[in-house]
Formats: C-alpha cells, structure tokens, sequence
C-alpha cells in the first residue's frame, strides 16, 4: 500500500495541445447504474442488483491559465466563433476531442497512472459555464462529459 499524490499536465483537443494550469486538479466523477431485485420475501430489502453500466461519467476543473484556442473548444465547442450558436442538430462526438493527463515524474502518481486517455469528450449539457469580465484574475469552471468510444471504453490507462 502507498499514498498517491502528484500533478499532472493537460493536453486536449482535437490536435492535442497543452490545457495550461487547472486550479485544484481534475476530478473524475461516475454513476453507475442498475435494478435492484427486490421481493416480497423479504419486505423492502435489496436482494440483489442486475448492473446496468456506467451511466454517466464527467471529468471536472478549472482552468486559471489556459490556451485561448483549447479553451474556445472547450467552453465553446458548437462553432468555432465564440458567440454564435453553431448549427443544431449536430452530434456531439463529431465536434468533441481527446484529453489526456500525464502524470509528472518523480511523484507517486507517476504510475498510477502514467496517462489517463478519453478519446470522446465534449463540454456536458446543462453546465453553466460563468466567465468573469473584470480585473479580476479570470477562472473558467468547466464539466466535460466521458463518453464510450466505439470499443465500449471510457479511458485507457498506462
């Protein structure tokens, strides 16, 4: 057993570019889903439960120094012109990218893992992304949604 702490830098997009700094971190958060058997036999008690898969799973951070070009991609990903609206109806994996962390050296999360890689990412619907237009130093809190490739993988680890 080990305790596992260390950073680890950013790249995304569809050509991956370095993210910049994110303030505490990126966190991984999932659901996973299923039925729960339950019967009369034994009142309200949970017998068993079918698994169902993982229903959703999100990274989330915030960027505090950032790529203007990944940023837009992130925080604006339906059109390339921050503003317009883009065209709806389009798919959200089409317009999405990969993001990968690589944990830096020398720290005991160097192996665990050495990478982390989602190829199917996109900003998450209903999110509120809040930009702050002030003199103020400007943090971007962003929620990504993970979803499964064509392989029924979420990430690949190294």
């Amino acid at each position: 057993m080990t305790f596992v702490a260390g950073g680890y830098t950013v790249t995304a997009g569809a050509s991956p570019a370095s993210v910049g700094q994110c303030l505490d971190g990126i966190k991984l958060d999932y659901t996973q889903a299923g039925q729960d058997i339950i019967g009369d036999n034994f009142g309200k008690a949970v017998q068993d439960t079918v698994y169902q898969g993982i229903s959703e799973m999100f990274l989330n951070f915030t960027l505090m120094e950032y790529d203007a070009t990944y940023a837009l991609e992130t925080f604006w990903p339906w059109d390339a012109t921050f503003g317009d609206q883009g065209v709806v109806g389009r798919l959200a994996k089409t317009i999405g990218g990969q993001i990968i962390l690589t944990a830096v050296a020398g720290t005991s999360a160097a192996t665990l893992p050495a990478t982390w890689t989602a190829s199917e990412v996109m900003l998450a619907l209903g999110f509120p992304v809040e930009m702050i237009f002030a003199p103020e130093h400007r943090v971007i809190p962003i929620r990504q949604r993970v979803y499964l490739n064509s392989s029924d993988v979420f990430f690949t680890l190294t």
